[in-house]
């Protein structure tokens, strides 16, 4: 009997100088555990996936007691690449990204030609920041980590940044939120590569919830950590931050800081490319979520607490930010042994 040699799918996963190894092992699994998978089944239509690693110089690329043998990607062959996948590095700050940015444009000319031939390119996590700035992202909506939307917004302004998709698809480039998404990430190019019934019984295996797909309910409204060297605004902000339930109107704060209503408009879309009101209504949001999460108040007791009156009206809000419900936000995320409900 003629033995029938599978078609292989290459995906090349580019490695950066400090990287996030957790991304880089979720796609190496699902990709691996596919072939497994695809073999117990029977289904012998599916491609073998063949992931290798790329990093700039070859070697071993160790991080968080995590090592892991590499390619160079000097030796990366263009035209046997069917997918590339670009893992997300370890970035905090300006100072992380630059550092990166520069380290990463060894893989810049591949990833240009590899687009050019018309080959999917996916970035997880802050990897989106080294894909943005080969320019191919450009007019494109593309997403991020949500904590890192700030910084993202502040370097790659052409960039179409979005915060409402887990995974964001725009023509070829596929991106996606914090470093877990890897494997969402990794689904959706099972999907593109192989089709959606595979890449969904994979889902099952890893169990990943499908109807995943929104990062809206895990985000902070307000930025951990503000961008901005304006003190003044940094003193408005954390005035309000422990104020919530006083008049927050735009005249009482313009007056409470000795500033016009225009000036105040203006150094906060400086600052923070955010309006005084809306900032304030996402810092709401913020602390409605604490409390869901901590405390058994109903949420017509919250609503004091946050300088709101109409429960109609801010249930909307909360739905509008969140895509949950406060009751449903408090059951997916209140702590508790919910390993053990019945």
């Amino acid at each position: 009997m003629t033995q029938t040699t599978l078609p292989t799918l290459n995906i090349a996963i580019l490695i950066p100088e400090t990287p996030v190894m957790s991304g880089v092992t979720a796609f190496l699994d699902l990709f691996r555990h596919a072939n497994t998978y695809a073999e117990r089944t029977g289904q012998s239509g599916v491609p073998h996936v063949e992931p290798r690693v790329y990093s700039a110089r070859g070697g071993w690329v160790s991080a968080e007691g995590i090592g892991i043998e590499s390619v160079p990607v000097s030796a990366l062959d263009l035209t046997q690449v069917d997918a590339l996948v670009i893992s997300a590095p370890l970035i905090l700050d300006g100072r992380d990204l630059h550092r990166e940015l520069a380290s990463f444009k060894a893989f810049e000319d591949h990833i240009k030609a590899l687009a050019d031939n018309g080959v999917p390119v996916a970035a997880c996590c802050a990897g989106a920041f080294l894909l943005a700035a080969t320019g191919l992202l450009d007019g494109r909506k593309a997403t991020t980590a949500w904590w890192l939307a700030p910084l993202f917004e502040q370097h790659f302004p052409e960039v179409r940044l979005s915060m409402v998709s887990l995974v964001e698809r725009d023509g070829l480039f596929f991106t996606a939120g914090a470093s877990t998404a890897s494997y969402s990430l990794g689904l959706a190019l099972l999907e593109q590569l192989v089709d959606e019934h595979f890449a969904q019984a994979m889902a099952k295996v890893f169990l990943i919830d499908p109807n995943r797909s929104s990062q809206r309910v895990f985000m902070d409204q307000v930025p951990l950590q503000p961008l901005h060297t304006d003190p003044q605004v940094a003193d408005i902000m954390r005035w309000i931050s422990n104020n919530l339930t006083e008049d927050l109107a735009l005249e009482s704060l313009a007056e409470r800081f000795a500033m016009g209503k225009r000036t105040l408009i203006r150094r906060f879309k400086a600052a923070l490319h955010d309006t005084p009101s809306s900032y304030i209504q996402k810092l709401r949001i913020d602390r409605a979520k604490r409390l869901l999460e901590r405390t058994d108040l109903p949420l017509e007791r919250i609503l004091p607490e946050l300088g709101y009156e109409d429960v109609s009206s801010f249930r909307k809000l909360f739905i509008q930010h969140t895509s949950l419900t406060p009751k449903a936000y408090r059951e997916k995320f209140r702590p508790g042994e919910r390993c053990c409900d019945q």
